[in-house]
C-alpha cells in the first residue's frame, strides 16, 4: 500500500498486441522463488486526455529489495545484464562466476560452496520460467540480479519485462534450451 517509487507501463512492445503478456507471466509464478514486478491495471488520464489502459508496476531497484526482503537498500549489489552495477559492485559477481568457471561443479564440495553464493531454488525457477516463456527478449537483455552485501549473502534473479515471451516474437514452440546451454 506504500511505494518509495513506482513505473506507470505501457505493456511495453505489447502494448498493440495483447496488452497483458508479461502482467500475466509475472502473476503466474507469483508463488515461485522469483522476484517479480506485481502490477495493478489503470486508466491514465493526463491533464484531463484520456491516454489509455497502463499498468501500475513496481520498480525494481534498491527501495524495491528493502520493501520485499527487509534489506537495507545501501546494503545490496543491484546488477544488470552480465554484471553491470546498478547499485553497489560487480565484485561479488565476478568472483561467484570465477569461482563456477574455475572448478568442477561436479564436486560436491565445489557446488556447496556454489550453492552459498547463489539461490537455486530462485536460479532455477528464473530460468526455467523464461525458457518456458520464450522470452526472446531475454538472455542478453532483461536481465536483473541482487545480492545482500553486509554481510554478503546470496545472489537472487528478478524477472522482468517479460513481454517478449508467449509467441510475441516466433512462436511458443520455438526452443530456447539451445540458446541458454
Amino acid at each position: 500500500t506504500k511505494f518509495k517509487a513506482f513505473n506507470i507501463r505501457n505493456a511495453g512492445i505489447d502494448w498493440n498486441t495483447a496488452h497483458m503478456r508479461d502482467g500475466l507471466m509475472h502473476r503466474a509464478v507469483r508463488k515461485t522463488h522469483i522476484d517479480i514486478m506485481d502490477h495493478e491495471s489503470c486508466v491514465v488520464f493526463l491533464n484531463g486526455q484520456y491516454w489509455g489502459v497502463y499498468e501500475i508496476r513496481e520498480r525494481q531497484d534498491k527501495y524495491y529489495i528493502q520493501e520485499n526482503h527487509g534489506i537495507d537498500p545501501g546494503k545490496i549489489d543491484l546488477l544488470r545484464f552480465y554484471g553491470e552495477p546498478q547499485e553497489g559492485s560487480n565484485e561479488g559477481f565476478l568472483d561467484m562466476v570465477d569461482y563456477i568457471s574455475n572448478n568442477d561443479m561436479a564436486l560436491a564440495a565445489n557446488y556447496d560452496s556454489v550453492k552459498k553464493m547463489i539461490d537455486i531454488p530462485n536460479f532455477c525457477d528464473y530460468f526455467t520460467t523464461e525458457v518456458y516463456y520464450n522470452n526472446q527478449d531475454w538472455l542478453g537483455n532483461n536481465i536483473k540480479f541482487w545480492r545482500p552485501t553486509n554481510p554478503p549473502g546470496k545472489c537472487r534473479y528478478i524477472l522482468l519485462d517479460t513481454d517478449g515471451g508467449l509467441g510475441l516474437f516466433g512462436t511458443v514452440r520455438d526452443n530456447l534450451l539451445d540458446d541458454v546451454a
